[in-house]
């Protein structure tokens, strides 16, 4: 008898972990919504010279993505996919325009209201830490103020 309440009691323990689990709220996403200014880029492991990254903006909103440079060309327009299971928070750049069908992957991290991505051309290697190695491209980005 006490060998069949030690099972009992070991699939009760069980099952209330199984449910803790589940009743566990799912890592949060970074909020990304609104205008960000680059303060900063690096690409192919080398520093952008800062006439590159000024007035360079991304303009995020729910979860569409369109990067410009200070003379409003833009060079990169999205859709955004965040996958915050993972640590640091992958992000997917589905390219929409001429580039429809093809994405970018990278990383994705959110301190305050700085926000720093990172993420590989086409035919690079997928990043992995916060540092550029060949065809990656990485920003500093930091929250524009909205006028009031």
């Amino acid at each position: 008898m006490s060998k069949l309440l030690s099972r009992l009691a070991a699939a009760l323990l069980v099952a209330g972990l199984g449910t803790f689990a589940l009743a566990q709220d799912p890592p949060e996403k970074p909020k990304l919504e609104g205008m960000w200014m680059a303060t900063a880029g690096e690409h192919n492991g080398q520093k952008l010279p800062d006439n590159m990254v000024e007035g360079t903006t991304f303009r995020i909103n729910g979860d569409k993505l369109v990067a410009a440079t200070k003379d409003s060309k833009e060079f990169l327009n999205a859709v955004v996919v965040l996958n915050a299971e993972k640590k640091p928070c992958t992000i997917t750049l589905k390219l929409t325009g001429s580039n429809e069908g093809k994405h970018l992957e990278g990383l994705v991290e959110r301190k305050g209201d700085e926000v720093k991505i990172i993420y590989a051309l086409l035919g690079g290697e997928k990043p992995t830490e916060f540092k550029t190695k060949d065809k990656q491209v990485m920003y500093t980005l930091k929250m524009q103020k909205t006028q009031q």
